[in-house]
């Protein structure tokens, strides 16, 4: 038995398993069917919702909300456009309520080619493009999630958000966006 690269149950059997175009692993019957079904416009992702809320280190987290985004469309839309300040305020908006500070996370492998790359740019004084497009896919990513917890928790805008960088073990670097959540309103025109 293998897991299933988005739920991580141990369900898929040895011969078994599906392997779908944009998703990097193979996947249980029933993932499957749930991807089968935001495919054919007959599902909103909660499936795919729960596995990702179920642990914020999940290996998959990316291709879950690439699953979700698809999904939700709209929702997506409304999560991209959430506001988010690296300040205490929104120019032209008042804070009605402070909630719950919100987080979000995406780790990154830099590969040894790629540290062998960055090693020689950065000894010629050049700049890695491979590296700058995964720390910025990462950084979108966790901003994203950090928009999509403040959303499932009916607030409209982020404030005071932070971004830390940290490597991990080996070639593996965590981006890390946290912030507070709000509900703001916004102020009349003067």
């Amino acid at each position: 038995m293998a897991k299933c690269y988005l739920c991580q149950k141990d369900n898929i059997p040895f011969m078994g398993g599906f392997t779908m175009n944009g998703i990097p692993g193979k996947i249980c019957n029933t993932c499957r069917e749930e991807y089968l079904k935001i495919a054919s416009s007959k599902s909103d992702g909660k499936y795919f919702s729960d596995i990702l809320n179920s642990t914020k280190n999940h290996p998959a987290t990316d291709t879950l909300i690439k699953i979700i985004q698809d999904a939700n469309g709209e929702i997506n839309k409304e999560i991209d456009s959430l506001p988010v300040s690296t300040t205490d305020f929104l120019d032209g908006y008042s804070i009605i309520e402070y909630k719950n500070v919100v987080t979000g996370i995406s780790v990154f492998g830099t590969a040894i080619f790629h540290e062998f790359e960055a090693k020689l740019t950065d000894s010629l004084g050049l700049t890695s493009l491979s590296a700058e497009t995964k720390i910025s896919a990462a950084k979108t990513a966790a901003l994203y999630q950090l928009k999509r917890d403040a959303y499932l928790q009916s607030c409209n805008a982020v404030i005071g958000v932070s971004m830390n960088f940290a490597p991990l073990n080996g070639s593996m670097i965590g981006v890390l966006a946290s912030g507070t959540a709000v509900v703001t309103s916004k102020n009349a025109e003067q």
